[in-house]
Parts: C-alpha cells; sequence; structure tokens
C-alpha cells in the first residue's frame, strides 16, 4: 500500500512548446533581445552619423570704450555669420564606427541564436527524460514489488515446519540455504526501495528544474516552490517570437567596398611593359 501510494504529477508538454513558454518567460532571454534590439538600432544611429551636415555659424563681440567697463558702443562690435559644410567623404571616424556596429550586431545575433538552441537542446533533453525517468519509476515499483514477494517467500520457506526424522536420524534443521537466502532478499529489498525512491526524487528534482527554465517557477512567502499543474499555467502562443533579422547584405557591400575594390584592382604591370608599350 505504502508503495502504490507514490504517486508522480505527469508533464504533457512537447520541447516545441517548452521552448515557446521559455522564450515568453524567461528575464534573461528577454534582456538578451533587448540587447540585441540596442545593436540593431545603433546601426541606425552610426549611419545617421554619414551623412553630410551644414552649420549656420555665428560669433559676435561687443567692446567698451574710453577705459570704461560700462562704456558699450556699437561701432567698436563686430559680427561675424558663416556656413560650416561637413562632407561625406571625410569622414572616416564614423565609417568606422559603422563598420564596428554592423560587426557587434552579427556577433551579437549569432550568440543570441546560439543560447535559442541551448535552450532549445535543454527542453528537449528535459522532457525526454522526465518521459525516461515516469516509465523507470513504474518498472522500479514492480521490482519493489517483487522483492517484497520474495521476503515473504524465503519467511514462509524459513518458517515451515521441519518434517519428521527418520528413525535413527537426527533431527532436520533449517535448509543450507535459508538464512542465505533470506539475507540476499532482504538486501536486494533494500536496494530496490533504494532505486525506486531515487527514481522518484530525481524526477521531482527535475520537474523543479523545468519549471524553472521555463520560467514558471512560483515561490511562496517563505522561499519554497508551489508546485502547480503545468496544465494551469498560461501559456503563450508560438507566434509571439520571432527571429532576429540579419544585415541585409547591401549594407555589408556598401560599407566594404572600398577595400574590396582595392584587394581585387589588379596591380601596375612592370616598368619593361609599360616602357614598352605605345
Amino acid at each position: 500500500a505504502r508503495l502504490e501510494a507514490v504517486v508522480i504529477e505527469p508533464v504533457e508538454i512537447d520541447a516545441e512548446t517548452a521552448f515557446q513558454t521559455a522564450l515568453a518567460n524567461r528575464l534573461d532571454l528577454m534582456n538578451a533581445r533587448a540587447s540585441l534590439v540596442d545593436s540593431w538600432r545603433l546601426i541606425a544611429f552610426n549611419a545617421n552619423a554619414l551623412q553630410s551636415r551644414v552649420d549656420v555659424v555665428l560669433d559676435g563681440n561687443l567692446s567698451t570704450a574710453r577705459n570704461n567697463p560700462l562704456s558699450f558702443n556699437a561701432r567698436t562690435g563686430t559680427v561675424r555669420a558663416g556656413l560650416e559644410f561637413d562632407a561625406p567623404f571625410t569622414r572616416l571616424l564614423e565609417r568606422n564606427n559603422y563598420r564596428q556596429a554592423l560587426i557587434d550586431y552579427q556577433q551579437d545575433r549569432r550568440g543570441f541564436i546560439q543560447a535559442l538552441d541551448s535552450v532549445h537542446g535543454t527542453m528537449r533533453t528535459m522532457v525526454r527524460e522526465l518521459k525516461r525517468l515516469q516509465v523507470n519509476l513504474e518498472i522500479q515499483r514492480r521490482a519493489a514489488a517483487i522483492s517484497i514477494r520474495r521476503v515473504d517467500m524465503t519467511q514462509e520457506d524459513l518458517n515451515k515446519p521441519v518434517p519428521p526424522p527418520e528413525p535413527g536420524q537426527t533431527a532436520a534443521q533449517f535448509g543450507p540455504t535459508a538464512a542465505q537466502d533470506l539475507l540476499n532478499a532482504l538486501s536486494d529489498l533494500s536496494n530496490t526501495q533504494n532505486n525506486f525512491m531515487s527514481v522518484w526524487l530525481n524526477y521531482y528534482s527535475l520537474r523543479m528544474r523545468l519549471m524553472r527554465d521555463l520560467g514558471l517557477m512560483q515561490l511562496d512567502a517563505q522561499g519554497r516552490w508551489i508546485d502547480t499543474p503545468l496544465s494551469e499555467l498560461e501559456r503563450p502562443a508560438p507566434e509571439e517570437i520571432a527571429t532576429p533579422p540579419a544585415v541585409p547584405s547591401e549594407w555589408m557591400d556598401e560599407t566594404f567596398w572600398d577595400e574590396a575594390f582595392e584587394s581585387t584592382a589588379p596591380e601596375d604591370p612592370p616598368v619593361e611593359a609599360r616602357t614598352s608599350s605605345p
């Protein structure tokens, strides 16, 4: 009865649903996605600095007369006005910053995708391990029941009445292996009980880790886990999560065009060939 009283809460969730749930609830993935968005916005910020700029400059000076610090005279003042134009081809530093922003975004995007792949693999492994432990628990339950029957059987053999001895012979004692069989049965029962409890505790621990990695773990005021069935928790739809876009190839081609042109440009012909050409 005590053996059958040990039950578990089955986890009815597939790996893809667990992955989407983790993306919508885990704060570390939200922060990583927000950091990636910042890298994407930094591209537009640095691209804006590559545009040409026209500034209107005004400068004025008003002096005093007759060595009097309060005697201001308009005829001694000067006013200057002008325009300052900054052409796009002079922005070497801004161009390098823009290139670095493109590279940083690509690196952050790859890191974010690797983090998503890691979470997906972890969810798939956990769901598969939970199903394995659930089946293994029933196997260990049957093994413990068989061990209990074995102990009962060896005890009955040990308590079985000894047959009366033949005339002229001594009374027969226990069988030659009765005590050893009972010890082996008790040892096997202890091992199967330990295995059964180990599988149950591993399932409980893995289920707790799954709720933590899904971002759905709830704690009470004392910091203890509130065991809530997964079916009662709110899970988002899969279409709420979008993959971060890649940098368009046109941006990369236009940004690194001069280096590509210099690397593919033909070298100057030798001196002999230049002097002999018409």
